[in-house]
């Protein structure tokens, strides 16, 4: 609470990993991580601790349908301050983002935002509003020539990194390139037996593909 509490006074960025389903389904470890999330800036989480997390139970299925993760990601976004986002993977299949912002004309699409807070005496500067996209995991040939999927283990620390990687670089916090780092850094690490990277991070097509993704935006460079 202590890093975390500094992290505001010194306007550094804090990442909190939602891990793991089998920790949050302990009602202690859950309750530190509550009290946790109105200072995090970026949350990361897969489904299965999505779905721990708001039930305060380990799920029994990993993999639950898209209605149970939406509202997962509902529940816990409703608990993060406006400028956070929060990331839940899942899988194979897709990354789901939500941003939590503070009003609803900073939100691409305002018909669809979810509302969340009080209004007091017509007031709504107590409101949050809550964006939510969904990014498809692609699949690409420069992952495709390193072989196949061989080992999940160490998936959903490849996608942190790859997502915090873009940051680093220039791109937005619930920007579609910080996404797509985080499902590159994935796709390479499942291809590896075990958790420690191989050689296949020397091979061109992963250094051809992975290099634009972490150049800054262009907007970014115009601005120099």
């Amino acid at each position: 609470m202590y890093m975390a509490q500094k992290t505001k006074d010194t306007d550094v960025l804090f990442a909190l990993n939602l891990s793991s389903a089998t920790l949050l389904a302990n009602s202690a470890i859950r309750d530190r991580m509550l009290s946790l999330l109105p200072y995090a800036d970026l949350v990361f989480a897969n489904e299965a601790e999505a779905l721990a997390f708001v039930s305060a139970s380990k799920p029994t299925e990993y993999h639950a349908s898209a209605p149970e993760v939406l509202d997962a990601v509902e529940s816990i976004a409703k608990r993060l301050q406006p400028g956070s986002t929060l990331a839940v993977t899942r899988g194979s299949k897709s990354t789901i983002v939500a941003s939590v912002k503070a009003s609803p004309s900073s939100v691409r699409s305002p018909s669809s935002a979810i509302e969340c807070g009080t209004r007091n005496s017509g007031s709504s500067k107590n409101l949050k509003y809550i964006e939510v996209t969904e990014h498809s995991v692609r699949k690409l040939s420069a992952l495709e020539v390193l072989g196949p999927v061989v080992d999940t283990n160490g998936a959903g620390d490849a996608f942190v990194g790859g997502y915090l990687a873009a940051l680093i670089a220039g791109h937005a916090m619930n920007s579609k390139s910080a996404v797509e780092a985080g499902h590159f850094a994935a796709g390479i690490a499942v291809r590896c037996t075990g958790s420690v990277w191989d050689a296949l991070h020397d091979d061109n097509a992963v250094r051809k593909h992975v290099r634009p993704l972490l150049c800054p935006p262009e907007d970014s460079l115009k601005s120099k």
